[in-house]
């Protein structure tokens, strides 16, 4: 019953690529410190394993935000010319 927003945010002139990943729940969770769980795992070897991007955790109440930030250049996509 929760609820998943995802942004990604890519800024060629700033040689920017963000993700953000915001999930809330509509329950109580329990922090996850030692980042343990599946998604964590995969978001952190993501992150740091293919792109070198250091993963932001911020946990609440009823969810959790995780964002990242690559260098754009780094990243495999075309600029669209009518952006």
């Amino acid at each position: 019953e929760g609820r998943v927003r995802l942004s990604i945010h890519v800024d060629c002139d700033a040689d920017s690529f963000a993700l953000k990943w915001d999930e809330r729940r509509p329950e109580p969770i329990a922090e996850r410190g030692d980042k343990s769980g599946f998604g964590s795992q995969v978001l952190n070897s993501l992150t740091r394993g293919t792109y070198n991007g250091e993963p932001e955790f911020v946990w609440r109440d009823n969810g959790m935000t995780y964002q990242c930030h690559w260098k754009a250049s780094e990243m495999a996509f075309e600029r669209n010319p009518e952006s």
